[in-house]
């Protein structure tokens, strides 16, 4: 009975293990390579598409950087002006919760700087083409 415990048991750390691996991997490298690949497909469809891709990935990182910039504003203005002692536990929470905010946001934004790398140079590559090529050059792309 002990032995057959024993390996239910490990079938099911395995398979835990299992899908935990395959999840990690479709993150880390399935969806970016993905993402990449419709890129391109978009690209190769319509160059003047690329542009439009740089453009959109401009707006986001300025709104990532004013986001960061305002966070590091908030922390930076917390200063604790209380005179009471309920005034003060309630500006270090607050201070506590911006803190954990700007980690969990650190976090969120994080991702495979190689592939991010790669998704910004397929962009810029595409956006060369179109700018170089012109509008009447498409059809030649």
């Amino acid at each position: 009975i002990f032995g057959i415990i024993t390996t239910i048991f490990i079938c099911v750390v395995l398979s835990l293990a299992s899908i935990a691996f395959s999840a990690d991997a479709n993150s880390l490298v399935l969806t970016p390579i993905e993402r990449m690949i419709s890129k391109v497909n978009k690209i190769r469809e319509n160059p003047l598409h690329a542009i439009k891709l740089a453009d959109a990935v401009y707006e986001v990182e300025e709104a990532n950087k004013h986001r960061q910039q305002r966070r590091i504003a908030r922390r930076e203005t917390f200063v604790v002006r209380s005179r009471t002692w309920r005034e003060t536990i309630t500006k270090a929470y607050e201070a506590a919760v911006l803190w954990l905010q700007t980690v969990t946001a650190a976090k969120e934004e994080e991702a495979p700087a190689e592939t991010m790398i790669l998704e910004k140079t397929i962009i810029k590559l595409g956006t060369l083409l179109a700018l170089g090529f012109g509008h009447a050059g498409v059809n030649i792309v």
